[in-house]
Protein backbone atom coordinates (compact mmCIF):
# COMPACT_ATOMS: atom_id res chain seq x y z
CA UNK A 1 0.00 0.00 0.00
CA UNK A 2 2.81 2.39 0.64
CA UNK A 3 4.60 1.71 -2.69
CA UNK A 4 1.15 2.28 -4.13
CA UNK A 5 0.60 6.02 -2.66
CA UNK A 6 4.52 7.22 -3.62
CA UNK A 7 3.56 5.58 -7.34
CA UNK A 8 0.44 7.96 -7.23
CA UNK A 9 2.63 11.00 -5.84
CA UNK A 10 5.35 10.67 -8.67
CA UNK A 11 2.68 10.42 -10.90
CA UNK A 12 0.98 13.32 -9.72
CA UNK A 13 4.11 15.21 -9.59
CA UNK A 14 5.20 14.45 -12.93
CA UNK A 15 1.75 15.19 -14.46
CA UNK A 16 2.57 18.87 -12.60
CA UNK A 17 5.54 19.08 -14.60
CA UNK A 18 4.09 18.40 -17.60
CA UNK A 19 1.82 20.96 -17.26
CA UNK A 20 4.00 23.39 -16.67
CA UNK A 21 6.12 22.42 -19.16
CA UNK A 22 3.21 22.91 -21.91
CA UNK A 23 2.27 25.66 -20.20
CA UNK A 24 5.73 27.70 -20.64
CA UNK A 25 6.16 26.18 -24.36
CA UNK A 26 3.28 27.45 -25.52
CA UNK A 27 3.56 31.03 -23.34
CA UNK A 28 7.08 30.51 -25.04
CA UNK A 29 5.66 30.48 -28.57
CA UNK A 30 3.16 33.32 -28.41
CA UNK A 31 6.07 35.27 -27.26
CA UNK A 32 8.17 34.30 -30.05
CA UNK A 33 5.48 35.15 -32.52
CA UNK A 34 4.89 38.69 -31.62
CA UNK A 35 8.27 40.02 -30.23
CA UNK A 36 8.71 42.01 -33.57
CA UNK A 37 5.71 43.93 -32.41
CA UNK A 38 7.00 45.43 -29.34
CA UNK A 39 8.88 47.84 -30.86
CA UNK A 40 6.43 48.89 -33.33
CA UNK A 41 4.07 52.10 -33.05
CA UNK A 42 0.21 52.11 -33.09
CA UNK A 43 -1.38 51.63 -36.10
CA UNK A 44 -4.67 51.35 -38.66
CA UNK A 45 -7.11 51.90 -36.03
CA UNK A 46 -5.52 52.22 -32.86
CA UNK A 47 -5.55 56.24 -32.85
CA UNK A 48 -9.41 55.74 -32.70
CA UNK A 49 -9.05 53.33 -30.43
CA UNK A 50 -6.69 54.30 -27.90
CA UNK A 51 -4.61 57.52 -28.18
CA UNK A 52 -8.10 59.54 -29.22
CA UNK A 53 -10.76 57.21 -27.68
CA UNK A 54 -11.57 59.61 -24.23
CA UNK A 55 -12.58 56.74 -22.48
CA UNK A 56 -8.88 55.55 -23.09
CA UNK A 57 -7.02 58.59 -22.05
CA UNK A 58 -9.20 59.08 -18.97
CA UNK A 59 -10.82 62.56 -20.30
CA UNK A 60 -14.12 61.34 -20.41
CA UNK A 61 -15.82 62.28 -17.13
CA UNK A 62 -15.73 59.40 -15.08
CA UNK A 63 -14.54 55.52 -15.90
CA UNK A 64 -17.75 54.11 -15.49
CA UNK A 65 -18.63 55.98 -18.94
CA UNK A 66 -16.74 53.34 -20.72
CA UNK A 67 -20.01 50.97 -19.42
CA UNK A 68 -22.40 53.19 -21.68
CA UNK A 69 -19.57 53.81 -24.71
CA UNK A 70 -18.67 51.55 -27.64
CA UNK A 71 -15.06 50.39 -28.11
CA UNK A 72 -14.47 53.77 -29.86
CA UNK A 73 -15.64 55.99 -27.19
CA UNK A 74 -19.07 57.43 -28.83
CA UNK A 75 -22.34 56.60 -26.48
CA UNK A 76 -24.04 53.13 -27.45
CA UNK A 77 -27.60 55.29 -28.40
CA UNK A 78 -25.88 57.59 -30.41
CA UNK A 79 -26.37 57.21 -34.64
CA UNK A 80 -22.67 57.54 -34.92
CA UNK A 81 -21.57 54.35 -32.46
CA UNK A 82 -20.80 51.37 -34.15
CA UNK A 83 -22.43 49.30 -31.32
CA UNK A 84 -19.36 47.26 -30.93
CA UNK A 85 -19.57 47.05 -27.21
CA UNK A 86 -15.91 46.16 -25.19
CA UNK A 87 -15.98 47.35 -22.32
CA UNK A 88 -13.48 44.81 -20.35
CA UNK A 89 -10.83 45.83 -23.62
CA UNK A 90 -11.30 49.36 -23.20
CA UNK A 91 -11.02 49.43 -19.70
CA UNK A 92 -7.24 47.07 -19.69
CA UNK A 93 -6.47 49.87 -22.11
CA UNK A 94 -7.32 52.81 -19.71
CA UNK A 95 -5.50 51.02 -17.03
CA UNK A 96 -2.40 50.43 -19.39
CA UNK A 97 -2.46 54.37 -20.94
CA UNK A 98 -2.73 55.61 -17.18
CA UNK A 99 0.01 53.68 -15.90
CA UNK A 100 2.59 53.95 -18.80
CA UNK A 101 0.92 57.52 -20.91
CA UNK A 102 1.37 57.02 -24.68
CA UNK A 103 4.14 53.86 -25.23
CA UNK A 104 2.95 51.48 -27.86
CA UNK A 105 5.36 49.21 -26.51
CA UNK A 106 3.86 49.12 -23.40
CA UNK A 107 0.16 48.42 -24.60
CA UNK A 108 1.95 45.70 -27.17
CA UNK A 109 4.10 43.74 -23.80
CA UNK A 110 0.96 43.75 -22.03
CA UNK A 111 -1.30 42.33 -24.64
CA UNK A 112 1.73 39.75 -25.32
CA UNK A 113 1.48 38.75 -21.87
CA UNK A 114 -1.89 38.50 -21.60
CA UNK A 115 -2.39 36.68 -24.48
CA UNK A 116 0.31 34.18 -23.53
CA UNK A 117 -1.34 33.73 -20.48
CA UNK A 118 -4.62 33.01 -21.89
CA UNK A 119 -3.00 30.80 -25.07
CA UNK A 120 -1.51 28.55 -22.47
CA UNK A 121 -4.25 28.21 -20.42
Amino acid sequence: PIHGRMASATDAGRGKWRRLLIFHAISFACCACYLNSLDGDFVYDDGAAITKNADVTGNSSKVWDLFLHDFWGQELQSNDSHKSYRPLTTLTFRWNFLLFGRSANSFHSFNLILHALVSAQ
